[in-house]
Protein backbone atom coordinates (compact mmCIF):
# COMPACT_ATOMS: atom_id res chain seq x y z
CA UNK A 1 0.00 0.00 0.00
CA UNK A 2 1.35 3.57 -0.78
CA UNK A 3 0.79 6.18 1.60
CA UNK A 4 1.86 9.80 0.35
CA UNK A 5 2.45 12.92 3.31
CA UNK A 6 -0.48 15.35 1.88
CA UNK A 7 -0.30 16.80 5.83
CA UNK A 8 2.85 17.15 7.56
CA UNK A 9 1.49 16.45 10.90
CA UNK A 10 4.59 14.22 12.80
CA UNK A 11 8.04 15.10 12.35
CA UNK A 12 9.70 12.01 10.84
CA UNK A 13 12.02 14.07 8.45
CA UNK A 14 9.04 12.83 5.78
CA UNK A 15 7.60 15.76 4.02
CA UNK A 16 4.60 16.68 2.18
CA UNK A 17 4.98 14.79 -1.29
CA UNK A 18 7.01 12.13 0.30
CA UNK A 19 5.72 8.71 0.54
CA UNK A 20 5.49 5.17 2.25
CA UNK A 21 4.75 1.72 0.93
CA UNK A 22 3.79 -0.77 3.56
CA UNK A 23 3.87 -4.61 2.27
CA UNK A 24 1.23 -6.61 4.23
CA UNK A 25 0.92 -10.71 4.60
CA UNK A 26 -2.97 -11.34 4.97
CA UNK A 27 -4.48 -14.67 5.70
CA UNK A 28 -7.99 -15.16 4.18
CA UNK A 29 -8.73 -18.09 6.37
CA UNK A 30 -7.56 -16.53 9.81
CA UNK A 31 -8.76 -13.35 9.29
CA UNK A 32 -5.46 -11.59 9.97
CA UNK A 33 -3.19 -9.04 8.81
CA UNK A 34 0.31 -8.63 9.35
CA UNK A 35 3.21 -5.73 8.19
CA UNK A 36 6.12 -7.85 6.37
CA UNK A 37 7.95 -4.11 5.45
CA UNK A 38 8.02 -0.30 5.08
CA UNK A 39 10.47 1.63 3.12
CA UNK A 40 10.00 5.58 3.22
CA UNK A 41 10.66 7.76 0.18
CA UNK A 42 12.17 11.30 0.64
CA UNK A 43 12.40 12.98 -2.92
CA UNK A 44 11.73 9.74 -4.72
CA UNK A 45 15.26 8.22 -2.86
CA UNK A 46 14.48 5.41 0.24
CA UNK A 47 15.55 7.02 3.04
CA UNK A 48 14.58 4.60 5.62
CA UNK A 49 13.50 1.00 5.32
CA UNK A 50 12.59 -1.81 7.88
CA UNK A 51 11.59 -5.63 7.14
CA UNK A 52 10.29 -8.06 9.70
CA UNK A 53 11.51 -11.51 9.43
CA UNK A 54 8.64 -12.71 10.96
CA UNK A 55 5.47 -11.13 10.71
CA UNK A 56 3.35 -11.05 13.45
CA UNK A 57 -0.46 -11.64 12.75
CA UNK A 58 -3.28 -9.40 14.14
CA UNK A 59 -7.14 -9.92 13.92
CA UNK A 60 -8.78 -7.55 11.29
CA UNK A 61 -11.18 -5.75 12.93
CA UNK A 62 -14.29 -5.21 10.55
CA UNK A 63 -15.48 -2.28 9.00
CA UNK A 64 -11.83 -0.92 9.30
CA UNK A 65 -9.28 -0.33 6.20
CA UNK A 66 -7.51 -3.51 6.97
CA UNK A 67 -11.64 -5.36 6.46
CA UNK A 68 -11.27 -3.38 3.16
CA UNK A 69 -7.94 -4.99 2.19
CA UNK A 70 -9.08 -8.58 3.35
CA UNK A 71 -12.47 -8.44 0.84
CA UNK A 72 -10.04 -6.67 -1.60
CA UNK A 73 -7.46 -9.92 -1.48
CA UNK A 74 -9.50 -12.54 -0.53
CA UNK A 75 -12.54 -12.36 -2.65
CA UNK A 76 -10.74 -12.84 -6.07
Amino acid sequence: MKKTIINDLTKDGLSVGDHLLDLYHIDCNEDTLGVKSIVKYKNNKVVDSYTESTVKMYPIVPDTVGSSYLKSVCTQ
